[in-house]
């Protein structure tokens, strides 16, 4: 059985070339070994990895709440939809074997504080894949190690399984490694 990860990501268009052409390079790399489940929509970020998905016929599986329905959903293998945010999210994180983190706003960065914290806690034991494009997370690693250097954060990104790359290629193959 091929494995989950979730993706979070932004749903706002973005003006810059970088991120979208990251993402549609991470796709690519990841290729048909895995099922993809994100948050649902075809805006910004999340309908471009959605389409390059979908486009590639990947296996899809749509996460959303009701009031954001989406034309786009009947191309997805698989959607479910939810009254609220926090149960969308909460399905996010537990149907994901490995979570990939990509550019978004502050729902992205949450939903990848939460899947953190799990590891943190030890409710859970699994990777959080950071592609880090155009330094887009430095500042939220940053805090980390400010955190660190402060005695508020006791362990390493290790430790945290969080892995941060730089390049869509890169990302993938630590990806692959951790599923081979």
């Amino acid at each position: 059985m091929k494995p989950t990860i979730t993706i979070f990501c932004g749903s706002k268009l973005t003006i810059y070339e970088g991120l979208k052409r990251g993402v549609k390079e991470l796709v690519e790399e990841l290729g048909d070994e895995f099922k993809y489940a994100y948050g649902g929509g075809s805006d910004g970020l999340m309908g471009i990895f959605n389409n390059a998905c979908v486009e590639s016929g990947y296996y899809t599986i749509g996460i959303n709440c009701h009031r954001w329905k989406d034309k786009g959903d009947e191309k997805l293998n698989e959607v479910h939809y939810f009254d609220s945010i926090i149960d969308r999210q909460n399905v996010l994180v537990n149907i994901g074997d490995a979570y990939i983190v990509l550019p978004g706003g502050v729902g992205t960065i949450y939903e990848a504080l939460q899947c953190i914290t799990l590891n943190d806690v030890k409710e859970t034991s699994k990777p959080v894949f950071f592609l880090n494009t155009n330094n887009y997370f430095m500042s939220l690693f940053d805090m980390l190690e400010w955190g660190r250097r402060m005695g508020t954060i006791s362990k390493s990104n290790e430790d945290l399984k969080i892995i941060v790359k730089d390049r869509p290629d890169e990302l993938a193959k630590e990806i692959k490694k951790y599923f081979s």
